[in-house]
C-alpha cells in the first residue's frame, strides 16, 4: 500500500484522472481500516491528510465524479476527515459503552443484594389489627391472651385449637384473667372440646376485682381472689355436651394423685351411691373417698351423684371429722397428702 501512494505522489493532483482519484481514495478507506483495526495514532490536528499531502486544499467541485458509490464516499469530505475525527469518536463510543456496561452491572449486583438484604432484614408482618371472625390463626394450648392488652376492650379474636389438646392453667368461670390458656378456656365454657380441638373466639374485656373457679366439661378453672387488669370471655352459640371427665366409683380415693400437689382433676360420681370411708372436713386426708367426701362437702348426692373437682394439697398435722349432709367423717392425726374441692 505505501508504494501504490509513493507512486501517486509523482504526480500532481490535478493531473490524476477520476479513476486514478477513486483508487486513491479507496487506499486511504484501507488505511482507516488498519487505523481502526490496530489503534493507530491519528495524524495531528490541523488540515486533513488528503490537503496535507498535496499542500493544497480539495475542492470537491474541481473533479467530477462519475459513479454514485464515488460520490457518496466523497460527499462533504467524509472520507477526508475519517482518519483524524473516527479513531478518536470510536475511543468516545467504547468509553461510553463502558461506562453503560459499569452502570448496569451496578445496579445488577448492589440492587440485587440490596433486594435480598431488604426481604432479610423486614419484619415479620405484625398479627392483623382486627383479626374478625373467620379468619382465625393456629395456636397451641398454652397459649394466653396476654399478648393483646393493647388491643381495645370489646375487639373479638378468632383462633384455632389443634386437636389432642393439654391440659393448662385457666382462672375464672365465663370470663378468664388474660393468662388463662384461650383454649383450655374455650373447653372450659364448653366451646370445644379437649380431644377435637377447634376454632375459638374470645372478646376482649377489662378487668375485675375477683374471679370465682368452677368445674365445667372436664375442666376445673381456679380462684384468683385479686384484682386483675385484663380478661376475655369466651364467644359461644353452641356449647358443647360435657366431656372428657373421668367416670369414678364410690370408693375411689385421691392417693393416686397426690404426688401431684397443685393441679386439680375432675371426675364423676355416678348416682346410687354408697358411703365410703372419709377422714377431716373441708381438707381431707388423700385416702379418703372423693365421692363421699364430696357428699360430706355439699357438692354432691348419693341419690344423683354428680360432677366434683378436687384440688391437691400438702398434708397437715391433723384431720378433724364431723357429720354433714348425711356423712360422717373420722379424725386422723398427720398425714403427708390431702384434697380439698374446687368450686
Amino acid at each position: 500500500m505505501a508504494a501504490n501512494f509513493l507512486k501517486m505522489d509523482a504526480h500532481p493532483v490535478e493531473d490524476l484522472s477520476p479513476g486514478d482519484l477513486k483508487d486513491a481514495l479507496q487506499q486511504l478507506q484501507l488505511m482507516d481500516k488498519e487505523i481502526i483495526r490496530h489503534g493507530f495514532e491519528p495524524q495531528p490536528s490541523g488540515p486533513h491528510w488528503y490537503s496535507r499531502h498535496y499542500q493544497r486544499p480539495y475542492d470537491p467541485d474541481q473533479y467530477q465524479v462519475e459513479s454514485a458509490s464515488t460520490f457518496d464516499v466523497l460527499e462533504e469530505g467524509e472520507h477526508l476527515h475519517r482518519a483524524e475525527g473516527l479513531h478518536p469518536k470510536r475511543k468516545w463510543l467504547i468509553f461510553a459503552l463502558s461506562a453503560v456496561l459499569l452502570l448496569v452491572g451496578g445496579v445488577l449486583l448492589f440492587g440485587g443484594q440490596s433486594g435480598e438484604n431488604d426481604t432479610a432484614n423486614t419484619p415479620a408482618r405484625p398479627p392483623d389489627a382486627t383479626n374478625p371472625e373467620g379468619t382465625g390463626e393456629r395456636i397451641s394450648w398454652s397459649t394466653n391472651a396476654t399478648d393483646f392488652r393493647e388491643r381495645p376492650r370489646g375487639q373479638k379474636l378468632t383462633f384455632q385449637c389443634p386437636p389432642s389438646g393439654t391440659p393448662n392453667s385457666v382462672y375464672g368461670t365465663d370470663v378468664y384473667t388474660d393468662d388463662s390458656s384461650i383454649c383450655y378456656a374455650a373447653v372450659h365454657a364448653g366451646s370445644i372440646t379437649l380431644m377435637e380441638g377447634g376454632k375459638v373466639t374470645i372478646m376482649l374485656r377489662e378487668g375485675r376485682a375477683g374471679y370465682i373457679g368452677s368445674a365445667r366439661n372436664g375442666v376445673a378453672s381456679q380462684d384468683w381472689t385479686d384484682h386483675w387488669n385484663w380478661s376475655f370471655e369466651i364467644q359461644t352459640k353452641n356449647p358443647k355436651a360435657q366431656s372428657n371427665i373421668a367416670a369414678i366409683s364410690w370408693s375411689q380415693a385421691a392417693s393416686d394423685y397426690s404426688d401431684q400437689i397443685g393441679k386439680r382433676f375432675t371426675f364423676k360420681c355416678p348416682p346410687g351411691g354408697e358411703a365410703a370411708s372419709v377422714w377431716g372436713t373441708g381438707t381431707y386426708t388423700d385416702d379418703s373417698s372423693i365421692c363421699t367426701a364430696g357428699v360430706h362437702a355439699g357438692k354432691i348426692s348419693f341419690e344423683e351423684g354428680g360432677t366434683v373437682t378436687i384440688v391437691i394439697t400438702d398434708g397437715a398435722s391433723a384431720f378433724r371429722g364431723t357429720s354433714r349432709n348425711g356423712v360422717t367423717s373420722s379424725d386422723w392425726d398427720k398425714w403427708p397428702r390431702s384434697f380439698h374441692f374446687a368450686g
